[in-house]
């Protein structure tokens, strides 16, 4: 297909004006559109494309080579250079010696006669990973000027991802070309729909609400899409019935099944969990309510266009330590995917050097792990009705942050292997501590202040620290939740629940001891002693109830452990009662 701008454009102009090296990567795993002089589409490999272009640019020769050492001349004969090679040497990366291969090519290229020749090293990533000086070799194999603009051989690399080219290729050369190949743009998209036959075509029998959906709207649906999976879309609807809803092809394209999971959803059910789990955080579930609402009609779509790929629902905890913004990720998973198994946790403390993008992602191809593929990308392809947790995301590399902002404006990420995985029915989370630090001079109980201050914090760090206000305001779509201080009435409440909660569990190991029961009566003097000391003890309103927790721990778990390895205990009621003398919590016999 002819274009006027983009990477087909640049690389016509790159051929014609006569550079020595084109670099490309991108999406070039992908298949190319090409219509023929009689308007047919037909799909091509970039390879073949190229092998295309060339020909038509005047090149008489096209020779392949890939990560397997093998030379293959696609166009033209093969050089008498090659007729000389062994298979041993032929199979260069089984030996791990590139040097025969490579230094027959660059005499081909650099020959001042003979017909006009290109190389493609497709895969050249992991020809660099072979043991030996191939990196000398591909920077200096297409050097010699000795040929006319008009006559001068060219060398095309191709890489699967930007990460693996060489700085000395990426640098400023006046002769060499670096060509990001996108994905097919939407007026390509549309020239394929359009050679459809609108009755025979299956993909073109789709409908809305019964409505058969025309092709510019196929066009739009299918933003981002590689053209491969473009082709598999149309393949799939030749197997479903005819007159499929759209919004079901695509969700049985994407996840395996057509039935939208948040439409199941009872948001009060949600609700109601989440209020019986977290204390003192009304405001935070409030605001997870109305993105709940937002998520399981789709709103967005109507909001922008329908077009538009989101994840299921973006959220940006953020507050002091230990006030429940893991809790609250764990419980809205179990409340709305039925399992807490579905929760995916990603610690950024572990993520902030730059090459751990290749466990998220996974690494490109030629690198060790390759076929195992990217941990997030991996979860998501085979849960992707799951809730991602990412941990302290101030703290991640600035290249994660960017498969996080592919994720955010695209609901698609590419893993090193060139799948393409959907977040569409995900739910992400993002955690941080940014202005905990600072904020224990706030009132706690000004809770209009602590929520201003937060979400100040949050957009300086995004917006003046890092100096990326865009993945900020993709950010806050989803909503920036606040989660207040733990108050007195909170902590109080929770230490009486975790007491009961102890009860019951210490009641189970003992339920062979027939007549021993502990008990916990909330109003009774022993009890409210328990509590006052423990909050007098714990820090709750700088460290929330992680502090509240580990001094239960510390106070009452010896007790309890002492109780559980008594063989003999005298029969009838238990409970818990301050010890001042050891200012620990006992288990004494209430006589």
């Amino acid at each position: 297909m002819n274009e006027t701008t983009g990477w087909r454009s640049r690389f016509d102009v790159g051929v014609r004006g006569g550079v020595r090296r084109i670099v490309m990567h991108g999406n070039v795993l992908d298949n190319v559109l090409v219509q023929n002089s009689e308007g047919k589409i037909n799909a091509l490999t970039l390879v073949a494309w190229l092998c295309e272009e060339l020909q038509r640019h005047g090149f008489q020769r096209v020779i392949e080579y890939d990560h397997l050492g093998l030379a293959v001349t696609l166009l033209g004969s093969e050089p008498e250079e090659f007729a000389r090679l062994d298979d041993r040497q032929r199979q260069s990366y089984a030996t791990g010696e590139v040097a025969p291969v490579l230094e027959r090519l660059k005499r081909i290229l650099s020959a001042e006669d003979g017909p006009r020749t290109a190389l493609v090293i497709r895969n050249a990533v992991a020809v660099l990973q072979i043991p030996s000086k191939s990196f000398g070799y591909l920077l200096n194999l297409n050097q010699d000027g000795r040929r006319t603009s008009s006559n001068k051989n060219l060398e095309i690399q191709i890489y699967t991802g930007e990460g693996g080219i060489p700085l000395d290729f990426l640098r400023a050369d006046p002769e060499c070309e670096a060509i990001l190949v996108a994905t097919p743009r939407f007026d390509e998209r549309l020239a394929y729909f359009n050679s459809l036959h609108p009755g025979k075509d299956s993909i073109r029998q789709v409908v809305e609400q019964g409505v058969q959906v025309p092709p510019d709207h196929l066009a739009r649906v299918t933003e981002g899409f590689r053209l491969t999976e473009v082709l598999r879309l149309s393949q799939l609807s030749q197997s479903t019935e005819a007159g499929i809803e759209l919004s079901e092809l695509l969700n049985e394209f994407r996840f395996g099944r057509r039935h939208e999971n948040f439409k199941d959803i009872s948001i009060p059910a949600v609700k109601k969990r989440l209020h019986e789990v977290l204390r003192g955080q009304d405001r935070a579930i409030d605001q997870i309510e109305d993105g709940l609402y937002i998520a399981k009609h789709k709103v967005a779509e109507i909001v922008f266009e329908k077009s538009s790929r989101l994840p299921a629902m973006v959220l940006f905890f953020v507050g002091a330590t230990g006030v429940g913004k893991t809790l609250m990720a764990r419980t809205i998973c179990e409340a709305v995917t039925g399992t807490v198994e579905n929760l995916k946790i990603f610690d950024m403390t572990e993520y902030q050097q730059d090459h751990t993008v290749q466990r998220f992602i996974g690494p490109p191809p030629g690198y060790v792990g390759y076929s195992e593929g990217g941990q997030l990308t991996n979860w998501v392809r085979e849960r992707p009705y799951s809730v991602v947790l990412i941990d302290e995301v101030e703290k991640a590399h600035e290249r994660i942050l960017d498969i996080f902002m592919q994720i955010l404006e695209g609901a698609r990420l590419t893993d090193g292997r060139g799948v393409t995985v959907d977040f569409g029915e995900t739910i992400l989370i993002f955690t941080s501590n940014i202005g905990a630090t600072d904020a224990r001079g706030l009132d706690p109980t000004d809770r209009s202040a602590v929520e201003k201050y937060f979400r100040e914090q949050v957009e300086q760090y995004f917006n003046d620290d890092l100096e990326r206000p865009e993945l900020f305001n993709r950010m806050k779509q989803g909503g920036i939740v606040v989660f207040d201080f733990i108050d007195e009435k909170s902590a109080r409440k929770v230490i009486n629940e975790k007491f009961i909660q102890i009860a019951a569990e210490i009641n189970d190991k003992n339920k062979n001891r027939t007549g021993v029961n502990v008990v916990v009566n909330s109003g009774t003097p022993q009890q409210k002693e328990v509590v006052n000391q423990l909050l007098g003890f714990s820090r709750y309103k700088e460290y929330g109830l992680r502090s509240v927790n580990n001094e239960i721990m510390q106070r009452a778990g010896a007790g309890i452990g002492r109780f559980l390895d008594d063989t003999a205990p005298m029969p009838g009621n238990y409970h818990f009662e301050w010890n001042e003398q050891h200012q620990k919590v006992a288990i004494v016999h209430e006589h």
